[in-house]
Parts: C-alpha cells; structure tokens; sequence
C-alpha cells in the first residue's frame, strides 16, 4: 500500500504566523496614568528612593521612569509593587531643577511627552532636586535657589534636634553611639519661601509646600553616599598638650 503523500507546511507556517501577529497586538501592555509620586524631592546626586502612585502598571522588566530637566533626559528603570504602584530611584542630574516625570510600562510607549506641561496632553509630575547644603534650603544654587542672594545673617535655616534613645544627646567618648538628628521646624522669617514663584531645591519649592496654617515640610537631609556628619569636639588644653 502506497503511503499518503505529506500536506505542504507552508498554510500552517502562515496560520501560526497570522495568530502570533494577533495575540501580540490583543496583549499590548496599556500606558499607565500617574497621579501622585512621594517624596516629592531629594538631592541633585541621586539615590532618593520615589514611590509613584497610579494604573494600570503591568508587572514587567521593561518598566522605566523618565526625568526630564531641561536638556537632561534620563530613563530609568523602575520596580513593580502592584497594578498601582511603583518604586524608583532617582539618578543625579547637573544641577538644582524641577523634574518633569513621566511612566511606562514597556520602556517604549510613555504617560505623556518630556517637559510638555500642556494640560490633558497625557499624565506627568514633578520632582524637585535639591542642590542645598544641609540646613539652609535654597541657599547654594545661584539660579533656583531662593536664598542664593539673601544675606547670610537673614537666611531661613533649619532648627536641628539631636537625642540619643530619646533623650539627651551624649555617650562615651569611645565613639559607637547612635545619635539620631532631626529637622524640627525653621528658624527666622520663613514667609518669603510661600510668596516665591521660582522653584528650587528643599523645602523651599512652591509646589512642595502645604496650604498656610499647616505645618511647615522641612529637612535637607537626602540619602546618598555623601551625606556624613561631622563631629568636632573641644578639648582643653591643659588636658590634653601636645
């Protein structure tokens, strides 16, 4: 008996073809809205952990987040949390700005255009990077900062606390003790920082700013592998001679 000769595979080849080309475009990852991003700002070198609110976020190795400040794009990749939330850590730009933020699920497609703020032309934030030194909000950028030609005797600083476990700040000479610094409030006339229209680093940022009769936001202490504290002690001099 003469065994049947083979189907030509060319047919299936273009049907597998076909049916991949449509799964592709039915599965099409969706641009993501975005609504809120926390904190809000953190230093020009980078390493502020962002968390961004919104939907839908897709779990994938493709997300990323765009900063735009001015001539400086960066796309930067981002970590899933849930279909409403990613995390994302910021990277270090030239200078003190106001970033403009955008998302994406696929690297490709994003919630809106860079550094177009026109509204309903997609969805987008902002994140302010700071140039301050600690303590004085505003006060190294000679662009942004809004304390960069104030006076330094009128500056606005920030009124630090420092306590071990809770109370009083002091341990062995020996060194080992943790000391916990906070940024309580602001020291001087703060008001000019409301009436500002320029952004800047800090606190000092318009858009950052609660409405008036809430607490003031403080603290110009951002994570990163600069930041260290300096620990100058007094010695007497008979005590301890050359």
């Amino acid at each position: 008996m003469t065994p049947l000769p083979h189907a030509p595979l060319l047919p299936l080849v273009c049907f597998v073809c076909l049916l991949s080309q449509h799964a592709y475009a039915y599965t099409q990852v969706p641009v993501p809205h975005i609504t809120r991003l926390f904190p809000p700002l953190g230093h020009v070198s980078g390493g502020t952990a962002v968390t961004i609110t919104g939907a839908p976020f897709v779990r994938s190795a493709r997300i990323r987040v765009r900063f735009a400040c001015n001539n400086d794009i960066q796309d930067v990749d981002a970590s899933y949390v849930s279909p409403t939330t990613v995390v994302v850590t910021t990277p270090s730009v030239r200078g003190a700005c106001t970033s403009h933020v955008t998302a994406s699920n696929d690297g490709e497609r994003y919630s809106g255009a860079p550094l177009v703020f026109v509204p309903h032309s997609g969805s987008f934030l902002q994140f302010v990077f700071d140039a301050s030194d600690p303590g004085c909000p505003g006060c190294r950028d000679a662009n942004t900062g809004k304390q960069a030609d104030t006076p330094v005797a009128e500056r606005v600083r920030e009124h630090w606390e420092a306590s071990v476990g809770g109370g009083a700040p002091r341990g062995p000479y020996t060194g080992g003790t943790d000391v916990l610094i906070h940024a309580r409030r602001y020291t001087g006339n703060h008001e000019h920082f409301l009436e500002a229209t320029q952004p800047t680093g800090g606190p000092g940022a318009t858009s950052v700013y609660p409405s008036r009769g809430q607490p003031l936001p403080t603290g110009t202490f951002y994570p990163g592998r600069n930041l260290q504290c300096l620990f100058t002690c007094r010695l007497h001099r008979a005590s301890h001679p050359r």
